[in-house]
């Protein structure tokens, strides 16, 4: 069964049409508000053109698309995302926004 989130994206792609941008198709943006749907998200992260994850949901998307790719998750202990200062949390990071990227998400 398609998932509601693969659903909803191929919606917006039918409904908004060809006249959205430049590249002809419609700009799509996931707001994940849970771990759990932002893991259901990783089956169309490539129709993605922005996300917007808290620390926790990208590495719980991250985490899934590692998963899919016989790669080890990274820990998702909640101290892991007690960041100091924005330095620490782009190095904590890291990690999991360029795993996104690579897998598709463009932003």
């Amino acid at each position: 069964a398609e998932s509601t989130i693969v659903a909803a994206v191929d919606a917006a792609e039918r409904v908004v049409g060809p006249w959205a941008n430049g590249e002809q198709k419609p700009l799509v943006w996931f707001e994940p508000v849970s771990v759990a749907k932002s893991i259901r998200a990783t089956e169309v992260l490539a129709k993605l053109d922005f996300t917007s994850p808290n620390a926790g949901e990208c590495r719980a998307m991250a985490n899934a698309v590692r998963a899919r790719s016989g790669v080890a998750p990274l820990p998702m202990d909640s101290s892991v995302f007690e960041f100091r200062n924005i330095d620490d949390a782009v190095s904590t990071m890291c990690d999991d926004v360029e795993t996104l990227l690579r897998a598709g998400v463009r932003r």
